[in-house]
């Protein structure tokens, strides 16, 4: 006999919307999964796999959508580097400013003006590069987020004296089961080397993932792509373009779209045209 629950609970996702990072062909491509979702945004090292999530935090602390709880954990920064970097990022001030001692009365001014969005919302900050696997686990059931973002994932040590990929592949799986037991949405960073680029193109693809086995338990893959990073006539006629290609989605398209990317304030806008799924 059907369980009367599990078809009620069936129903119910229906009419469950999907998650929205705040760009419109993006989030009409991806159509993340609001009951648990990993997804992981891959890319050489300085490509701007950081600045593509603080982009996709800045819209999500936005005044139209603050409900959200997140959990920002940084492998990378402190929580104070991070906090500051959004804070100059919804200012649009130039954060080299600051660490020049270079900050005008209204660049403070705008920044002071721009910070209650981050005021009023629910976000915590960690920067434990130390954290245990239970640990970790104990703080999203504290806390409860509905989204968790982990920058530079292979800096989280759940597990330690076992070799890379096989850690790799333990907090992967590790986070997809946090992710489907919480009902949460959990984006990671990862960076690849160019040396697994065999042809000379550089335009990415899920192979050059080949050596993680723990794919099988990410949902969504994107890579970034931006042709300046590689090439000196890309970067003379257009140092802006850049690339998001869907390389596997679980619940949607594949593809790629066409983003601008900032690079005096480090985010990345995307263009309503130039749109290619398949």
């Amino acid at each position: 006999m059907v369980n009367t629950n599990e078809i009620n609970e069936v129903l119910k996702s229906l009419n469950n919307t999907y998650f929205s990072i705040g760009f419109k062909n993006l989030d009409e491509a991806l159509k993340i999964n609001k009951d648990g979702s990993l997804i992981l945004i891959a890319a050489p090292p300085s490509m701007g796999k950081t600045a593509f999530i603080y982009s996709i935090l800045d819209n999500m602390t936005s005044t139209k959508n603050t409900k959200e709880k997140i959990l920002f954990f940084s492998c990378e920064n402190s929580k104070e580097f991070t906090l500051t970097e959004l804070l100059f990022r919804k200012a649009e001030v130039d954060i080299s400013k600051y660490y020049k001692n270079a900050l005008t009365e209204d660049d403070i001014k705008n920044i002071e003006q721009n910070s209650t969005e981050l005021k009023n919302c629910n976000i915590i900050f960690e920067d434990n590069l130390g954290i245990t696997l239970k640990d970790f686990e104990e703080k999203i059931k504290q806390e409860k987020p509905n989204v968790i973002f982990i920058d530079d994932i292979e800096k989280l040590k759940f597990k330690n004296n076992i070799y890379h990929n096989d850690q790799l592949d333990f907090v992967f799986k590790s986070l997809k089961r946090i992710s489907q037991e919480n009902k949460t949405i959990i984006f990671v960073t990862n960076r690849y080397s160019d040396t697994v680029i065999k042809d000379k193109c550089f335009y990415p693809k899920l192979s050059y993932l080949k050596e993680y086995r723990s794919l099988q338990y990410i949902d969504i893959v994107l890579f970034i792509y931006r042709p300046a990073y590689y090439y000196q006539e890309d970067y003379d006629k257009g140092k802006c373009r850049a690339e998001i290609v869907i390389a596997k989605n679980k619940w949607g398209e594949t593809g790629h779209l066409t983003f601008n990317f900032d690079s005096k304030h480090r985010k990345f806008v995307e263009k309503m045209i130039e749109c290619d799924v398949f």
